[in-house]
């Protein structure tokens, strides 16, 4: 979803990939973010060059959607508030519609992040229950919870972000903890098999996220979605999450077990503002920006 202006040709992604064929097998592969020459996302459109797929979308899913933008319609207008029929009948251009009315109606990065975090908390209900999930996670080993998160991240995202599927944590992330090569399964690790590198189907490959195409906004991407999943998890839950998302395919790399960098250091917050960055349009250009970055506050001088 950093401040500074001159950053357009800094480091945006990182590079996915995997060294040995044991960590490939079984798990899917991001594409590297270097085989294609970089952009200037101020100049030309941000993600992929091919169409945007085409969604199907069941009664849950518009039940889904219905929710969380009620959620979000309670944090901007207030529980009490009337929200247009638009905006909660479960339809995706509603759930775009209030991600980008976060950014544009909050008075700093921070603000957006927190009024994210609120959201996410009141879509999972009340305080204890990640408490309660953390705390049962925590009788497994860390890569059994770890994997186990994995396995049903792409069950609950596709109402909202799109497919996404289970792969290996990428080599260049720094799992916590790292215990060495792990079991392949709780059974294999019963009869002894041969065991796999650690972050080993931890991580899972967010396609080509919806949200961050629908709004052509980095600043929802990093500041609604990204930190507070993050600090969701990691804090609340007790269960490390990095999430990483690439600008120019739109894929977006979950990694379990693994401590999220500080913002000074998330090459996530390098980006200028998208050009199809609807924001932009409604903002001046240095307030746009601050809505990019890791502390700034948007209505400064």
């Amino acid at each position: 979803m950093f401040a500074a202006r001159d950053c357009a040709s800094s480091t945006s992604v990182r590079t996915f990939a995997v060294a040995s064929p044991s960590r490939a097998r079984g798990a899917t592969i991001a594409r590297r973010a270097s085989s294609e020459p970089r952009r200037d996302l101020r100049k030309q459109r941000a993600g992929p060059t091919t169409p945007a797929p085409t969604y199907t979308t069941s009664l849950v899913d518009k039940n889904l959607r219905s929710i969380f933008a009620r959620k979000m319609a309670d944090e901007l207008d207030g529980p009490s508030s009337s929200a247009s029929s638009a905006s909660i009948d479960g339809a995706y251009d509603g759930v775009r519609d209030m991600c980008l009315r976060l950014v544009r109606e909050s008075s700093s990065a921070e603000e957006v992040r927190a009024r994210g975090l609120r959201i996410l908390r009141a879509c999972v209900g009340p305080s204890w229950v990640p408490k309660a999930f953390g705390a049962f996670l925590r009788l497994f080993p860390r890569w059994f919870a770890a994997r186990h998160a994995a396995s049903v991240t792409p069950l609950i995202l596709p109402w909202l972000v799109g497919d996404a599927e289970v792969n290996d944590v990428p080599d260049d992330v720094v799992l916590d903890a790292t215990p060495g090569d792990v079991p392949s399964s709780a059974l294999a690790a019963a009869l002894g098999l041969p065991k796999e590198r650690a972050g080993y189907k931890q991580g899972v490959l967010l396609k080509r996220c919806r949200v961050l195409e629908e709004t052509g906004c980095a600043a929802v991407c990093a500041n609604v979605c990204k930190v507070p999943t993050q600090k969701f998890f990691t804090e609340e839950v007790g269960l490390p999450v990095t999430l990483t998302p690439n600008y120019e395919t739109f894929e977006c790399q979950f990694s379990y077990g693994a401590t999220p960098p500080a913002l000074s250091e998330d090459a996530a917050f390098s980006t200028p503002c998208f050009r199809q960055c609807p924001v932009s349009e409604t903002l001046r250009e240095d307030a746009c920006e601050r809505t990019l970055s890791r502390d700034g506050r948007i209505g400064q001088n």
